[in-house]
Protein backbone atom coordinates (compact mmCIF):
# COMPACT_ATOMS: atom_id res chain seq x y z
CA UNK A 1 0.00 0.00 0.00
CA UNK A 2 1.31 3.73 -0.88
CA UNK A 3 -0.22 6.54 0.01
CA UNK A 4 0.34 10.03 -0.79
CA UNK A 5 1.13 12.84 1.11
CA UNK A 6 -1.67 14.97 3.61
CA UNK A 7 -4.88 13.15 3.78
CA UNK A 8 -4.77 12.54 7.75
CA UNK A 9 -3.26 13.92 10.58
CA UNK A 10 -1.97 10.72 11.31
CA UNK A 11 -1.00 7.53 9.16
CA UNK A 12 -0.44 4.51 10.48
CA UNK A 13 1.81 2.00 8.93
CA UNK A 14 -0.02 -0.97 9.11
CA UNK A 15 1.74 -4.05 7.35
CA UNK A 16 5.34 -4.61 5.84
CA UNK A 17 6.00 -2.68 3.22
CA UNK A 18 3.57 -0.13 3.90
CA UNK A 19 5.21 3.53 2.40
CA UNK A 20 4.06 6.74 1.58
CA UNK A 21 5.90 9.56 -0.15
CA UNK A 22 6.15 13.18 1.47
CA UNK A 23 7.20 16.23 -0.73
CA UNK A 24 8.26 19.37 0.21
CA UNK A 25 6.22 21.94 1.94
CA UNK A 26 8.51 24.51 -0.12
CA UNK A 27 10.23 23.37 -2.99
CA UNK A 28 12.80 25.87 -3.11
CA UNK A 29 14.00 24.61 0.85
CA UNK A 30 14.26 22.00 2.71
CA UNK A 31 11.98 19.05 4.96
CA UNK A 32 12.94 20.95 8.01
CA UNK A 33 13.81 19.01 11.03
CA UNK A 34 12.39 15.16 10.69
CA UNK A 35 12.00 13.55 14.10
CA UNK A 36 12.10 10.26 14.68
CA UNK A 37 10.92 9.12 18.24
CA UNK A 38 10.88 5.44 20.07
CA UNK A 39 9.15 4.83 23.32
CA UNK A 40 8.25 2.00 24.80
CA UNK A 41 6.87 0.46 28.05
CA UNK A 42 9.64 -0.66 31.48
CA UNK A 43 9.18 -3.36 32.92
CA UNK A 44 11.06 -6.10 35.35
CA UNK A 45 12.58 -8.66 33.23
CA UNK A 46 15.54 -11.50 32.79
CA UNK A 47 18.52 -9.37 32.70
CA UNK A 48 20.48 -9.93 29.32
CA UNK A 49 23.68 -8.20 28.26
CA UNK A 50 24.03 -7.34 24.55
CA UNK A 51 27.31 -6.45 22.48
CA UNK A 52 26.57 -7.13 18.54
CA UNK A 53 27.12 -10.88 18.85
CA UNK A 54 27.25 -11.32 22.55
CA UNK A 55 24.51 -12.50 24.87
CA UNK A 56 24.76 -13.25 28.58
CA UNK A 57 22.13 -14.13 30.81
CA UNK A 58 21.86 -13.66 35.08
CA UNK A 59 19.22 -13.89 37.53
CA UNK A 60 19.15 -10.14 38.15
CA UNK A 61 15.61 -8.33 37.18
CA UNK A 62 15.23 -4.72 35.70
CA UNK A 63 13.95 -2.46 33.28
CA UNK A 64 14.58 -3.61 29.15
CA UNK A 65 16.61 -1.32 27.86
CA UNK A 66 15.66 -0.69 24.18
CA UNK A 67 18.24 1.81 21.78
CA UNK A 68 16.65 3.74 18.69
CA UNK A 69 19.58 4.52 16.28
CA UNK A 70 19.98 4.42 12.41
CA UNK A 71 22.29 3.23 9.58
CA UNK A 72 22.73 5.89 6.76
CA UNK A 73 24.04 6.12 3.25
CA UNK A 74 24.50 9.63 1.67
CA UNK A 75 24.37 10.91 -1.73
CA UNK A 76 28.06 10.89 -2.47
CA UNK A 77 28.30 7.09 -1.21
CA UNK A 78 29.87 7.04 2.41
CA UNK A 79 27.97 5.22 5.40
CA UNK A 80 28.25 4.79 8.76
CA UNK A 81 25.47 4.34 12.08
CA UNK A 82 24.26 6.73 14.58
CA UNK A 83 23.65 5.17 17.96
CA UNK A 84 24.26 5.09 21.65
CA UNK A 85 26.37 2.06 21.53
CA UNK A 86 29.97 3.16 20.76
CA UNK A 87 28.93 6.97 21.21
CA UNK A 88 27.83 7.30 17.93
CA UNK A 89 25.35 10.58 18.21
CA UNK A 90 25.81 12.35 14.86
CA UNK A 91 25.14 15.71 14.62
CA UNK A 92 22.29 17.69 13.59
CA UNK A 93 24.02 20.88 11.96
CA UNK A 94 26.92 19.84 10.18
CA UNK A 95 27.96 16.08 8.24
CA UNK A 96 25.68 13.90 8.36
CA UNK A 97 23.26 15.86 9.45
CA UNK A 98 21.70 13.02 11.79
CA UNK A 99 21.73 13.40 15.69
CA UNK A 100 20.40 10.97 18.20
CA UNK A 101 19.38 13.02 21.61
CA UNK A 102 19.90 11.43 24.98
CA UNK A 103 19.28 7.78 26.00
CA UNK A 104 16.70 6.23 27.53
CA UNK A 105 18.24 3.25 29.73
CA UNK A 106 14.53 1.73 31.33
CA UNK A 107 11.90 3.40 29.24
CA UNK A 108 10.60 5.42 32.13
CA UNK A 109 11.23 8.69 30.19
CA UNK A 110 8.01 9.94 28.83
CA UNK A 111 9.28 11.04 26.04
CA UNK A 112 11.58 7.91 24.99
CA UNK A 113 14.58 8.65 22.76
CA UNK A 114 14.87 10.81 19.47
CA UNK A 115 16.74 10.82 15.98
CA UNK A 116 17.22 13.66 14.25
CA UNK A 117 17.60 14.42 10.85
CA UNK A 118 18.57 18.03 9.02
CA UNK A 119 15.66 18.12 6.20
CA UNK A 120 17.46 20.81 4.92
CA UNK A 121 19.83 18.86 3.53
CA UNK A 122 18.05 16.37 2.34
CA UNK A 123 19.57 16.04 -1.00
CA UNK A 124 22.81 15.01 0.41
CA UNK A 125 20.99 12.25 1.92
CA UNK A 126 20.23 9.08 0.55
CA UNK A 127 18.62 6.47 2.70
CA UNK A 128 18.15 6.29 6.29
CA UNK A 129 17.45 2.59 8.16
CA UNK A 130 15.93 3.32 11.17
CA UNK A 131 16.26 0.93 13.72
CA UNK A 132 15.81 -0.07 17.43
CA UNK A 133 17.81 -2.87 19.72
CA UNK A 134 17.43 -4.65 22.62
CA UNK A 135 20.82 -3.40 24.31
CA UNK A 136 19.66 -5.04 28.21
CA UNK A 137 16.67 -6.89 29.24
CA UNK A 138 14.42 -9.53 28.11
CA UNK A 139 14.03 -10.17 24.71
CA UNK A 140 10.31 -9.48 24.53
CA UNK A 141 9.13 -6.99 21.58
CA UNK A 142 5.71 -7.32 22.48
CA UNK A 143 5.85 -6.74 26.23
CA UNK A 144 8.05 -3.76 25.16
CA UNK A 145 5.18 -2.12 23.41
CA UNK A 146 7.18 -0.26 21.24
CA UNK A 147 6.44 2.40 19.43
CA UNK A 148 8.13 4.87 16.54
CA UNK A 149 6.92 8.11 15.26
CA UNK A 150 8.06 9.74 12.08
CA UNK A 151 7.00 13.87 12.14
CA UNK A 152 7.85 16.34 9.00
CA UNK A 153 7.00 19.52 9.26
CA UNK A 154 3.29 20.29 7.52
CA UNK A 155 3.02 16.51 6.92
CA UNK A 156 0.95 13.69 8.71
CA UNK A 157 2.47 11.77 11.70
CA UNK A 158 3.41 8.40 10.67
CA UNK A 159 3.53 5.73 13.42
CA UNK A 160 4.98 2.31 13.37
CA UNK A 161 4.07 -0.05 16.24
CA UNK A 162 6.75 -3.23 16.65
CA UNK A 163 4.36 -5.21 17.07
CA UNK A 164 5.75 -9.49 16.83
CA UNK A 165 6.42 -12.11 18.11
CA UNK A 166 9.98 -12.45 17.16
CA UNK A 167 11.14 -12.55 20.61
CA UNK A 168 14.28 -14.61 20.18
CA UNK A 169 15.91 -11.46 17.77
CA UNK A 170 17.57 -8.62 19.58
CA UNK A 171 17.16 -6.32 16.23
CA UNK A 172 14.64 -4.71 14.49
CA UNK A 173 14.61 -2.77 11.24
CA UNK A 174 11.86 -0.16 11.49
CA UNK A 175 11.58 1.84 8.66
CA UNK A 176 13.86 3.07 5.48
CA UNK A 177 13.66 6.80 4.76
CA UNK A 178 14.78 7.55 0.92
CA UNK A 179 15.69 10.39 -1.18
CA UNK A 180 13.53 9.20 -4.40
CA UNK A 181 14.11 11.88 -6.87
CA UNK A 182 14.20 14.93 -3.77
CA UNK A 183 10.85 13.33 -2.11
CA UNK A 184 10.92 11.85 1.20
CA UNK A 185 9.83 7.87 0.97
CA UNK A 186 8.66 6.27 4.42
CA UNK A 187 8.63 2.28 4.50
CA UNK A 188 7.78 0.35 7.17
CA UNK A 189 10.21 -2.59 7.76
CA UNK A 190 9.33 -4.13 10.76
CA UNK A 191 12.19 -6.91 10.43
CA UNK A 192 13.60 -8.64 13.25
CA UNK A 193 17.77 -9.79 13.38
CA UNK A 194 20.07 -11.30 15.50
CA UNK A 195 22.18 -8.67 15.58
CA UNK A 196 23.15 -5.14 13.74
CA UNK A 197 25.74 -7.52 11.09
CA UNK A 198 22.69 -9.30 9.73
CA UNK A 199 20.75 -6.44 9.27
CA UNK A 200 23.34 -4.54 7.66
CA UNK A 201 23.98 -8.00 5.27
CA UNK A 202 19.64 -7.85 4.90
CA UNK A 203 19.98 -4.31 3.40
CA UNK A 204 23.47 -4.20 1.86
CA UNK A 205 24.72 -1.64 3.58
CA UNK A 206 28.63 -3.24 3.65
CA UNK A 207 29.97 -2.21 7.09
CA UNK A 208 32.04 -4.07 9.04
CA UNK A 209 30.65 -4.99 12.83
CA UNK A 210 32.35 -5.42 16.09
CA UNK A 211 31.40 -5.80 19.84
CA UNK A 212 30.85 -2.72 21.41
CA UNK A 213 29.07 -1.50 24.66
CA UNK A 214 28.16 1.92 26.00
Amino acid sequence: MEQSKKSFSKIKLEKNGDKISLEKPNQAAGYGQIECNLNWGAGSQEKKIFGLFKNKKSSEHLDVDLDLGCLYEMSDGSKSAIQALGNCFGSFDKFPYINLSGDDRSGTSTDGEFLYINGNYFNEIKRVCVFAYIYEGAINWEEAKAKVTVKVPEQPVIEVILDTNQNKLSMCAIVMLENVKGKLKVTKLNKYFQNHSDLDKNYKWGMNWVSGSK
